[in-house]
């Protein structure tokens, strides 16, 4: 946090995104108002740093993880779901939902989205993911996801002064392929039942 701001980029949420992960991982939500080249310069920087500092002397001392084993394919997940894309065994779908910020639109190209990304088998298969909920939405998610046995892992913004004011809930969740896909189904066409402001 302390490089961000001294690069002069904004700080919106520090937050978690797994639960119980080997090392332990956090993120860092940024935001930055300017021009295209401060704004890159800063970016690179913090990148470039991020990149340089990211492996500890004893990364190397842990054991590596065996591979998750998948047999989830697109069409079995489009069928359940919607369009996504499969890549290195993941699936992965978005649902875009736009804000401003001043006079800037942002939309899903720019990451202002649901996601949900699947992993796994039809009887053991894993979900982490993120809903974009405006404050009148937020009940009925948390309820949805948490009766799909689908845990939430943090709730936290990831801008600020944006319209209108988007509350993100990551989620992460494990078990039989239909129960935690119909949750997640389920939690996403909520937000889609109320317009943005």
């Amino acid at each position: 946090i302390r490089q961000a701001v001294d690069l002069g980029l904004g700080v919106s949420a520090p937050h978690n995104m797994v639960l119980d992960e080997t090392p332990r991982i956090l993120s860092l939500h940024l935001e930055a108002r300017g021009t295209e080249e401060k704004i890159s310069r800063s970016v690179g920087a913090f990148f470039k740093d991020l990149r340089d500092g990211r492996f500890s002397e004893d990364s190397g001392d842990r054991e590596p993880h065996s591979p998750f084993r998948n047999t989830l394919t697109a069409p079995e997940m489009e069928s359940l779901l919607w369009k996504g894309k499969m890549a290195n065994g993941v699936f992965q779908t978005t649902l875009g939902r736009g804000v401003t910020i001043g006079s800037q639109f942002l939309g899903d190209s720019a990451g202002v989205n649901s996601w949900a990304a699947f992993s796994g088998s039809k009887d053991n298969a894993v979900v982490n993911g993120d809903i974009a909920a405006i404050d009148m939405e937020l009940p009925r998610v948390l309820k949805t996801l948490i009766e799909s046995k689908i845990r939430i892992v943090s709730i936290h913004t990831h801008m600020t002064e944006e319209r209108p004011k988007l509350v993100f809930v990551h989620f992460w969740g494990e078990g039989p392929l239909k129960r935690i896909s119909e949750g997640v189904k389920v939690a996403f066409q909520l937000k889609e039942t109320f317009q943005s402001q």
